[in-house]
């Protein structure tokens, strides 16, 4: 197991070994995206993330809720006191690294003054969230361009108890299989339990502005399988109040995505 690290921040220690040159504590790109006014909460998903296990890893289809879901997730985490930072590795500059993201957001929120570097060490990153003090969450978002340096992040998971990974990817055993070398508990969740029950479709139905009949959403959940972006699609292209179902948009949805 790998060490814990102390609560308190080497000044000294950092000035040497690690510059820092992301934005503010309050940059909006480090912040979870702003959801619709109505948004279907989805308990059942957000009771297993509340668990929070040192790593979750979200593991679904383009379109499958999960970005929604965890910006639903992480601003109820913030009311609840925790720091959350929301990196999307396709919003970063070229010369940012996710570990020197995360470390500098975590240097300001504990009043280290910034310098300039790309990366971090998962020592470094460790010990910058324990001395906040408090609950960190990072949430990396389509992070399948950047898995070597969401690797370095895992290995901090096991050197503090006041940090939080969840990642979405589509190559989730690799991180599995490193969170568990370090013996870490790990949420998994995958496109099946993404999928939408009848309940939940019947209420996305009604935010994206349909009403469509109960037999319509049976045959939208046997077409796509709880599926949301075809599911949406499709409910899009169909005529209010018709039962024919139209589904080209979405079949080809699902194409792409399979194929």
């Amino acid at each position: 197991m790998v060490p814990r690290c102390p609560h308190a921040v080497d000044s000294e220690w950092l000035s040497g070994g690690l510059g820092l040159s992301y934005a503010s504590v309050h940059d909006p790109r480090l912040r979870p995206p702003r959801l619709l006014a109505q948004t279907v909460r989805r308990g059942r998903l957000l009771d297993r993330l509340d668990r929070l296990a040192p790593l979750a890893v979200v593991d679904g289809p383009p379109g499958c809720g999960a970005t929604t879901l965890l910006a639903d997730w992480a601003e109820h985490q913030e009311l609840r006191g925790s720091l959350v930072l929301w990196v999307d590795p396709r919003h970063m500059a070229a010369h940012e690294g996710l570990t020197g993201v995360v470390a500098a957001w975590l240097a300001r929120a504990v009043g280290v003054v910034d310098h300039g570097v790309r990366d971090a060490s998962a020592a470094q990153v460790a010990q910058l969230a324990a001395a906040t003090g408090r609950r960190c969450i990072l949430v990396v978002d389509d992070a399948d361009t950047c898995l070597e340096e969401v690797a370095v992040l895992v290995d901090a998971l096991a050197m503090t108890r006041h940090l939080h990974l969840v990642v979405v990817t589509r190559v989730a055993e690799a991180l599995v299989e490193r969170a568990e070398r370090v013996r870490l508990e790990v949420l998994l969740l995958t496109g099946d339990q993404l999928a939408a029950g009848a309940e939940e479709l019947a209420a996305m139905a009604r935010c994206w502005g349909h009403s469509p009949t109960g037999p319509v959403l049976d045959r939208v959940r046997e077409a796509v399988g709880g599926w949301l972006l075809p599911a949406r699609l499709a409910l899009d292209a169909t005529a209010e109040g018709s039962d024919a179902l139209v589904l080209d948009q979405a079949a080809d949805v699902v194409h792409r995505c399979l194929t």
